[in-house]
């Protein structure tokens, strides 16, 4: 992983400060080596600075490079399309900063300084995945991939009050909001150049989500199949060069299967793994499945004791790499992180999956989607995304969060999306570009990550489906049985495969719902959850909940409390056993509200 900061006029006065805040990210990542901490100002003007993991680690990642005329860096897991060249050395990219960024895929930003007419450029990926913030003060800019340098540095602490809402509600922060005022995140697809006596960068979109609008939409080909599985497969088989063995996720949904038949049928070493318990599907079934191909798999199991006798430390891992984004729900997934590795890996990810698939449609809404409109759609978003969570959330809260989904969909209605399409923009440039753009941060500290499932082939053949189709799972089905055969027929964890007529699986579908609600299923699907979320607050006496209440309760001044009700929060919390029922259905949000007091306060 490589921490960078630009800066634009950094006053001389706080270029020390820099250099020691950046240096003391050490302390947040051990798996930073300071001895690779470099910084170059230009002119008084232009000031570039990183620190990365060290150089035998990270091999053959070659991060910074210095020329006679720039320095060239980035962070992330970039690819150059054609394979062409290796887009995780540096040097490459400063060859070949003139092809940038039309040449590259992946989750990355990529920032160049010149030396002798002193200018900063900055390219984030086409998704925005890989999350780069800044902060403007008058004529001065930060730029960085860590909120947390940026604060420390300018000394902004005041909470953001959307982004707090958001946060509390949804369980992340949308738009280009932070937990801190003023601290913004640059859209996907952005190039930015500051130079001369700029006060403002220069913005150019490359890839803007409005020119998915303008695409035809048709059924997939084959020829198309054939075509996503091959610039797929390249890009994985590009990446495993870097580390001679990939990591891949394998459960008993689609996603993580897809990405195993790209590897199976593209002959690329890797290691499987679940994360899970032996007893449930998600491990049962991809166990078949390594006996069947002979891959190298691994069940790692996190037990609710370890969580719990790990909590403090965790806790603080958690809020500190991920600058309060992501909430104590998931804080199993930094509990066996390494403080040092040997070799810096690559994993791949099936986050994006849910692009191709309509996961905020409901067949309902597509057999009448002939007279759905914009106003339609968001009330279909606030109802999936808005939340009180048994009042604990403030109607003024409630109000902002419900302002910020109306803008996105009378945005994307005016850019020419057709209503049923703007869900699918929302799940890809919203909620997968901020919730999955920060979730993947929980490993980066020991591995690279790479999600095949949200790069250009992919996004772009999803969007060129109609929506009805779309419905339909195509892209899975389809390079599932281009790719691996044997695989496409294994079943899986949930609900087989969708009927490949669109009409046919709205009814189904819509025939299953009427059937749960009436509490009759035609299949018995079952998910044994590997934590028992419950549990962690309500174990030693209700130790962690008493001092979690304590710590929130006892900020009786904080602008928090503006967006929690105070009494809805004691109650819910109290120790009253008769509370138990409430306090579970509601455990997401006291989970986002705990961590925003401990994010805010320490």
């Amino acid at each position: 992983m490589n921490i960078f900061l630009l800066a634009w006029n950094l006053p001389e006065t706080l270029t020390s400060v820099a250099l020691t805040k950046l240096r003391q990210m050490v302390e947040v990542y051990p798996q930073l080596e300071p001895d690779t901490l470099w910084h170059y100002q230009a002119g008084n003007i232009a000031f570039a600075a990183s620190i990365h993991t060290a150089n035998p680690v990270a091999a053959p990642r070659i991060y910074v490079s210095e020329s006679p005329d720039h320095f060239t860096f980035y962070s992330g897991t970039i690819v150059e399309k054609q394979g062409k060249w290796n887009a995780w050395d540096a040097t490459e990219l400063s060859l070949n900063w003139q092809q940038l960024p039309q040449t590259l895929d992946g989750q990355f930003a990529v920032a160049r300084l010149s030396k002798q007419l002193p200018s900063l450029e900055l390219i984030t990926d086409f998704i925005g995945l890989h999350q780069v913030y800044y902060l403007q003060q008058g004529t001065m800019w930060l730029v960085s991939n860590s909120v947390r340098l940026i604060t420390q540095i300018s000394e902004v602490n005041a909470l953001d009050p959307l982004g707090i809402s958001l946060f509390s509600i949804m369980g992340w922060v949308g738009s280009d909001r932070t937990l801190r005022q003023d601290v913004r995140v640059i859209p996907g697809g952005q190039y930015w150049k500051w130079q001369g006596n700029d006060t403002e960068p220069h913005r150019q979109s490359y890839f803007q989500f409005s020119q998915l609008s303008q695409q035809s939409q048709q059924k997939l080909t084959r020829s198309d199949t054939e075509c996503i599985a091959e610039n797929l497969t390249a890009m994985c088989r590009n990446l495993a060069q870097i580390t001679g063995k990939l990591r891949c996720p394998l459960t008993g949904g689609r996603d993580s299967r897809l990405l195993a038949c790209l590897l199976i049928q593209g002959n690329i070493p890797a290691n499987y793994y679940t994360d899970g318990l032996p007893t449930s599907a998600d491990v049962q079934i991809p166990s078949q499945i390594a006996k069947v191909f002979h891959l190298p798999y691994e069940v790692n199991v996190i037990t609710n004791k370890e969580v719990i006798a790990a909590w403090e430390t965790a806790r603080q891992r958690l809020i500190q790499q991920n600058d309060g984004m992501v909430s104590f729900w998931q804080i199993n997934d930094v509990l066996k992180q390494p403080s040092n590795i040997d070799k810096l890996g690559m994993m791949l990810s099936g986050v994006g999956g849910g692009i191709a698939r309509g996961n905020f449609r409901t067949a309902r809404l597509l057999l009448g989607s002939g007279a759905f409109r914009g106003d339609d759609i968001k009330k279909l978003l606030t109802t999936k995304l808005i939340c009180n969570h048994g009042g604990l959330i403030q109607p003024e809260a409630i109000k902002l969060a419900k302002a910020y989904l109306h803008s996105f969909v009378e945005q994307q209605i005016e850019d020419g999306f057709a209503p049923l399409d703007v869900l699918d923009i929302f799940h890809t440039f919203e909620r997968l570009r901020r919730w999955g753009g920060i979730n993947i941060t929980r490993v980066l500290p020991s591995s690279d990550i790479f999600l095949p499932l949200c790069t250009y082939p992919f996004v772009e053949a999803a969007f060129a489906i109609p929506p009805i189709v779309r419905y339909t799972e195509p892209l899975h089905y389809h390079l599932m049985e281009f790719l691996v055969p044997q695989l496409h027929h294994f079943p899986f964890g949930k609900e087989p495969w969708r009927s490949r007529q669109p009409l046919i699986n709205l009814l189904q579908r819509s025939q299953t719902v009427i059937f749960e609600k009436i509490g009759y299923k035609s299949r018995k699907y079952t998910k044994e959850l590997a934590f028992d979320r419950d549990l962690w607050l309500e174990a030693n006496n209700m130790q962690i909940l008493s001092n979690l209440r304590q710590f929130c309760l006892d900020r009786s001044d904080s602008v928090i409390w503006n967006v929690v009700n105070r009494d809805v929060f004691e109650q819910m919390t109290s120790p009253d056993v008769e509370l138990a029922q409430l306090r579970k259905k509601h455990f997401s949000g006291l989970y986002a509200v705990t961590t925003l007091f401990y994010y805010a306060f320490t």
